[in-house]
């Protein structure tokens, strides 16, 4: 009875392992399925607004779509939400697909080279070369006119469907009353003139030659649609020294007088040697570095010296002193002038 009662139990064990075993091995194999569907699927509105007709474009994105598809349509009405069904309209006329451009929302996808765009309500459709399910691709649509269906005129979230081959996704779509903003800036009108606060003859007075100083260089900038002026006052008409009680006395103020004729004399000029985009008066003009006019004093007026015609950004002026002497001339170290220059733009 042992025995037979130790079989009996053997026989039961092995029939459950045997079961369990198949049990196993059956749940082993088993997976839960799954539908595919698209990934990194977007649309994008641009150029719309709510409730306009026929203006706009959609940019379209997905990523895994059926291995070598050549179809992809985008669905207006998929479900109750769709653009259609928020009372959107239709333009099916002279229907655009294309690749070009799409990249500039979407910088790590390819452009899809699309032709034959078909529009069947509420379905665009357009066929392309062979999808890669492993690529992020893109797409720009419209129409001549206009997009293929304008905004619902209430604004609020709606409804696209992306199909790609066999594999669809739906994304949302977010209408509002304006995608624009305003933006508003202002210039000021600018002039601005800077130059250094002294200079000095190049060398002693001569009674042979004209003596000219370096120079002051006069920059200028103004943003003035006609450019600029310049003037100048004398505060004593001359190079006055103060040992000798001496002045060196200008030439008359107003007309441009040849120093170069006048060595031996005792005569005073300011000039205008250059003038980046502008040009000095023909009363200051410095030619060859030996003519100049006189200025009259700041009481009694300023003398313009030099203009512009155009805005410009550093604009140098070169403005120099001449002077003439005689033999008899007296000698001192302390022959100076102050000459003032104001500027202004013409705005």
């Amino acid at each position: 009875m042992k025995k037979i009662h130790f079989r009996h139990n053997l026989r039961v064990a092995l029939l459950v392992a045997f079961i369990l075993g198949l049990v196993s091995t059956s749940l082993a194999g088993w997976q839960a399925a799954s539908a595919a569907v698209l990934t990194h699927s977007s649309v994008v509105e641009y150029s719309m607004v709510t409730g306009a007709s026929g203006a706009g474009n959609m940019a379209i994105s997905f990523y895994g779509a059926t291995a070598s598809a050549t179809s992809v349509s985008v669905n207006l009405i998929n479900t109750a939400g769709g653009l259609l069904n928020g009372g959107a309209t239709v333009n099916t006329g002279s229907l655009n697909v294309t690749g070009t451009g799409c990249t500039a929302f979407f910088p790590a996808a390819t452009g899809v080279t699309a032709s034959a765009p078909s529009w069947s309500t509420p379905t665009l459709t357009f066929t392309t070369t062979s999808l890669s399910a492993t690529t992020q691709y893109c797409a720009i649509i419209s129409a001549t006119g206009g997009f293929i269906a304008t905004n619902p005129s209430a604004a609020g979230v709606y409804s696209v469907q992306i199909t790609a081959g066999s594999i669809s996704q739906i994304v949302g779509v977010d209408v509002i009353a304006s995608d624009t903003y305003s933006v508003t800036g202002t210039i000021a009108p600018t002039f601005t003139m800077s130059f250094p606060g002294s200079d000095s003859f190049t060398g002693n007075l001569s009674s042979t030659a004209v003596t000219s100083t370096t120079g002051v260089t006069v920059t200028i900038n103004t943003n003035a649609a006609t450019g600029w002026f310049l003037w100048a006052a004398d505060s004593q008409q001359g190079l006055y020294s103060t040992q000798q009680l001496k002045q060196i006395p200008s030439v008359a103020a107003g007309s441009n007088a040849n120093m170069a004729s006048l060595v031996g004399s005792e005569k005073y000029a300011l000039g205008v040697t250059s003038a980046t985009s502008g040009a000095a008066t023909t009363a200051y003009a410095d030619a060859g570095g030996t003519t100049g006019g006189g200025l009259t004093s700041a009481a009694t007026g300023f003398n313009e010296i030099a203009t512009g015609t155009v805005p410009y950004a550093n604009d140098y002026v070169v403005v120099k002193e001449l002077a003439d002497i005689s033999a008899t001339t007296p000698p001192a170290t302390d022959y100076s002038d102050t000459v003032t220059l104001v500027g202004a733009g013409s705005f």
